[in-house]
Parts: structure tokens; C-alpha cells; sequence
């Protein structure tokens, strides 16, 4: 069974083209919803995951302990990722170990594609990136590294 996001009650305005445009913004939305699979998510639904992003980290020899973090969207990565161009929220993550299960640095959630990273200092790390749409569902880790900074 699939929930299907209620109309709004146009009744509720005597204005025949009030009505007209309540009855076009709840058209628009359900058009919205299903290009991003997505319903309301009132009741605990969850967003879908988004299409991973890409993820480039790199350093400057000259400035050292700094890192740059570089992040494409999705829907600047080819055709039909991401087609409402919904917002993307990355979540990144460093780490001196490749698998990320010690000395994890978690950043936090942004909707920033660029941004210089000093906080880890000099060294090497991995970094990993992870999307999501609502905050709570998120995608597959992308990752880049080692970097050395």
C-alpha cells in the first residue's frame, strides 16, 4: 500500500482562482514527489538516498596541514541524478585509517561543496563522503585518499 500525500481543502476559499492555485500547488507537488520517489514525510517516512556525489580532496605542499575539499552534485554529474535538483546535505569524515574505524574526524552535516580543511593538521588521511536528502537516510561512503597534508 503507498501513501498518497492528501490534497489541500480548496473549498476552504470562496476565490475560484485562489482555489485555482491551491489546486496547482498540490498538482505541482505530487509531481515533485514522484520525480524524487519521495511522499511526505510526516509519519517517519524517510527521503529515498540520494545519488552519490563526488568527492576530490587535495593539498598544497606550500601551506602545510591543509587540505581542500571539493564536492560535486550529483546532477552536475550527468543526466537524471538528482533531476529536481533537490538539496544535498554531504556528511565528511577523515581518518588517518583506510577503513575508518579509529581516529574517525566527523565534520559537520553542510550543504557546502568547498571548503579547506586545517583542523587534522599534518599527516595523511582518507576521506569519505556520505549524502542525504533528509538528514536521517544516506548513501553509500564515497571515498578519496590518502592525502597527505
Amino acid at each position: 500500500m503507498s501513501y498518497k500525500t492528501p490534497q489541500p481543502l480548496v473549498t476552504a476559499f470562496s476565490d475560484p482562482g485562489q482555489q485555482n492555485v491551491v489546486r496547482r500547488m498540490g498538482e505541482r507537488l505530487d509531481g515533485i514527489e514522484e520525480a524524487i520517489n519521495l511522499q511526505s514525510l510526516s509519519s517517519g517516512r524517510k527521503a529515498p538516498a540520494p545519488p552519490q556525489a563526488q568527492l576530490n580532496v587535495t593539498s598544497n605542499a606550500n601551506v602545510p596541514g591543509h587540505f581542500f575539499v571539493r564536492i560535486t552534485n550529483p546532477e552536475f554529474l550527468g543526466t537524471n541524478r538528482n533531476p529536481v535538483a533537490a538539496p544535498i546535505r554531504h556528511l565528511l569524515q577523515a581518518s588517518p585509517n583506510a577503513s575508518f574505524n579509529a581516529n574517525v574526524t566527523t565534520f559537520p552535516v553542510s550543504h557546502q561543496t568547498y571548503f579547506p580543511v586545517s583542523e587534522l593538521g599534518k599527516g595523511t588521511f582518507h576521506f569519505q563522503l556520505t549524502s542525504t536528502f533528509d538528514g536521517k537516510t544516506f548513501n553509500a561512503p564515497v571515498r578519496s585518499g590518502p592525502v597527505t597534508a
